[in-house]
């Protein structure tokens, strides 16, 4: 799947052709406006920089993301896959929570 980045004037500043394999089915930009997360068919969550140079994978869950969106704080993540809530910290070092 592919997603476009467009300016406020409606010009498409970035295509980006490979996001995911399958349909890219959730796109959100951080509070600050600094970077976006996707989710998709197939899986993943991936984290972009504003101008859509792929930053990270940031974790595969094995089924469709449908929905994401980030904490107030941009620390964290929650996403919605199968019938499963997550919230997943940007840091590696803090445990995710899923219900």
């Amino acid at each position: 799947g592919m997603f476009q980045i467009i300016s406020k004037n409606g010009r498409i500043e970035r295509k980006v052709a490979s996001a995911h394999k399958g349909a890219v089915l959730t796109i959100k930009f951080n509070h600050s406006g600094t970077a976006l997360m996707t989710g998709g068919e197939d899986g993943f969550v991936k984290k972009w920089s504003k101008t859509g140079n792929l930053q990270s994978k940031f974790c595969h869950t094995g089924r469709a993301v449908y929905s994401l969106a980030w904490s107030p704080n941009g620390q964290s993540i929650l996403y919605c896959s199968e019938k499963f809530l997550t919230i997943k910290p940007l840091s590696p070092s803090m445990k995710e929570v899923k219900w």
